[in-house]
């Protein structure tokens, strides 16, 4: 009995706590980059990010903000380690049940690469 309480109060305080601003890096983030933006250039990889959100409700109620905050999210942690692009971006959502509520797993994972 005491862990679904848990388990909703983490959820809650999670939903609750506040995010870093998202846009404070959008000007010098680094783009998503698609496979011909790299072929024939040298790059090592600087990193491997995936960055997980909940949000209450089912998949079907996300709209396209949901899924632009995973792509904001990997170009701002791009950013931190000075990469200059991310590749094979991948955004998912599943969405799992708490008792009678739904929540959505929202998944982002990248890449982050440096150009030689």
């Amino acid at each position: 009995m005491l862990r679904p309480l848990l388990a909703v109060v983490m959820m809650t305080l999670c939903a609750c706590t506040s995010m870093e601003n998202l846009n404070n890096h959008s000007l010098e983030a680094p783009p998503i980059l698609r496979p011909d933006d790299v072929m024939g250039r040298s790059y090592q990889k600087t990193g491997s990010f995936v960055i997980t959100r909940y949000i209450m409700g089912s998949m079907h109620e996300m709209d396209a903000m949901d899924f632009d905050w995973g792509f904001r999210t990997l170009r701002n942690e791009a950013c931190k380690v000075g990469a200059d692009g991310v590749m094979s971006p991948e955004i998912t959502a599943e969405t799992h049940f708490f008792a009678l509520f739904p929540y959505t797993e929202l998944k982002a994972s990248g890449t982050a690469i440096t150009f030689d």
